[in-house]
């Protein structure tokens, strides 16, 4: 097995809904959204969906009115590969478990939804972002890298077209400040 071959197997695991990821990637909110709160006052919290597809954190505004949901995820190999891989391969997701989510947030959220990666690789560490609509054009418009594992289709999000940290940073506040979409 070639270390790209290697790096993608961990990918689709990392891209499955399971228990495993899905608290990881809690934990991996909880520390964030805490860093969050402390440099930037910005109240990111923790809340418990009635749906596991739901965002598990929120953005409060000061009147504690929800401004925005919040999903982490944690994308880590100890393979090094080029950056053209992990630009195009670092994050996927469940293709089944991503269009039941786009079609739940779509329908039962009012609300601005960012998808807010950790990427720890040997050649590329940092946090990036991407929005509920950056994803839903991607894949309907054929834009998205799509690909079939163990018999589950697998979408790929396309790390040059998010932000990093400090745009959703700025983002967030804007939306705290002026209660407004400003992405």
């Amino acid at each position: 097995m070639t270390k790209t071959d290697d790096f993608l197997r961990t990918a689709y695991l990392q891209g499955q809904y399971s228990d495993e990821n899905m608290a990881k990637n809690d934990r991996l909110g909880t520390v964030l959204s805490d860093w969050i709160k402390k440099n930037d006052r910005l109240n990111i919290m923790r809340w418990e969906p009635n749906n596991e597809l739901y965002p598990r954190y929120m953005l409060l505004g000061t009147d504690r009115g929800i401004l925005a949901y919040l999903a982490f995820f944690h994308h880590i190999s100890s393979n090094a590969v080029s950056d053209d891989v992990i630009s195009k391969y670092g994050i996927c997701h469940e293709l089944s478990g991503l269009k039941a989510r786009l079609a739940l947030v779509d329908s039962d959220l009012d609300r601005p939804v960012f998808y807010v990666h950790l990427m720890e690789y040997p050649n590329l560490q940092g946090i990036y972002f991407e929005t509920t609509e950056m994803i839903k054009n991607n894949l309907f418009e054929q834009r998205a890298e799509v690909a079939d594992y163990q018999g589950k289709k697998y979408y790929f999000s396309n790390l040059e077209e998010m932000g990093p940290l400090e745009e959703l940073i700025e983002i967030l506040r804007d939306l705290k400040k002026n209660n407004v979409r400003m992405y």
